[in-house]
């Protein structure tokens, strides 16, 4: 039994010092470049919130900052971006930070960050050193670069996304109809054609397109489900309702934000407009359509939250598993003829 116990001792005490336990790695105090991290993250968070307290912690007394603004240096003080700091900005919410590079070099470290608002884009090239045991920012050089108007910006995302792509059959009678970085998918039954997402408005003509290529017909479409209410998932909808007659169903928050047509977007404020409307049928969490022979549990919304929708359950003699279908996937192209929805075994 001592043989035994001594054994077991021995294991443990390997398997332990495999995974990188010591028993001192507790009081192992943190290296130098999680410290720095940490004083990024708090300058990120005296930005965020816009405390003028938080923001003199993190520079160190005298420090220089430049700020660049087209081409022109301005010379500031810690104290004077404290004074510029009187809250969290109204569209925090939209505010990305970033870091782009970090390196310590002994008692130095050299760190590039980017801040991105819906107006502007600001780089900033930091170097750190520890003073009275914290590492601050000594040396703050930062350039401020403006954005084009978000209609600008939404002509290049969709040049950039709306480039065609040949539509391609996927798995039993679920095809891919959309474009190369906008995705839209059609599920053929003999009750009726569903149609997940269309992208813009601007794509209809090529989701029409497509759907002709795999022999089916936009007007044998019956119903229209969202992944989520953005104008480059659901921005075609009130056209091609209009065109079809099909019925929109959606979930309670999506529907909400449908109606708003795009604005008031938690991400992107009223950036990515769309024509608004009304769906025909709000859905809760869960509930399941059943067009034909199509089952589709509906997704929650990602405008507020992003959820999985859970595949149906495999049926006996079921020769495919029903699709899961997540918006956001770019689909690459799939080697062999395509297949028209008529020649697809259901």
């Amino acid at each position: 039994m001592r043989r035994v116990s001594a054994n077991r001792r021995c294991c443990c005490r390997a398997l332990l010092l495999a995974l990188g336990w010591t028993p001192f790695a507790a009081a192992t105090p943190a290296g130098p470049e999680s410290q720095v991290r940490e004083a990024i993250e708090r300058y990120f968070r005296a930005d965020a919130l816009g405390s003028a307290e938080q923001m003199r912690e993190v520079f160190a007394p005298g420090a220089m900052v430049r700020d660049k603004r087209g081409s022109t240096w301005v010379r500031l003080t810690p104290e004077a971006l404290a004074a510029q700091s009187a809250g969290a900005a109204a569209d925090e919410s939209r505010r990305v930070r970033r870091v782009e590079s970090l390196r310590v070099h002994g008692g130095e470290a050299s760190v590039v960050i980017s801040r991105e608002t819906p107006t502007e884009r600001r780089r900033e090239r930091l170097v750190l050193q520890p003073r009275g045991g914290v590492w601050r920012i000594v040396v703050d050089r930062r350039e401020v670069t403006p954005k084009p108007p978000a209609a600008s910006q939404r002509r290049t995302l969709e040049a950039e996304l709306m480039k065609p792509i040949k539509p391609f059959r996927l798995l039993g009678n679920l095809h891919y109809v959309g474009a190369r970085g906008i995705s839209a998918f059609l599920l053929t039954t003999p009750a009726g054609h569903v149609l997940l997402d269309t992208g813009p408005a601007e794509m209809l003509p090529m989701l029409e397109r497509n759907v002709e290529a795999l022999g089916a017909h936009l007007a044998d479409v019956k119903l229209l489900l969202n992944s989520h209410a953005h104008y480059d998932h659901c921005g075609g909808f009130a056209e091609l309702r209009r065109r079809t007659g099909a019925r929109i169903l959606a979930s309670e928050a999506d529907a909400a934000q449908m109606e708003r047509g795009g604005r008031g977007d938690f991400a992107y404020g009223d950036d990515y407009p769309f024509e608004p409307f009304t769906p025909d049928q709000r859905i809760p969490r869960g509930c399941t359509r059943r067009p034909g022979t199509v089952s589709k549990p509906l997704t929650g919304a990602r405008t507020a939250t992003r959820r999985g929708a859970r595949p149906p359950a495999r049926r006996s003699g079921q020769r495919e598993p029903d699709a899961r279908v997540e918006s956001g996937r770019r689909p690459g192209p799939r080697r062999g003829a395509l297949e028209r929805p008529e020649d697809v075994d259901r």
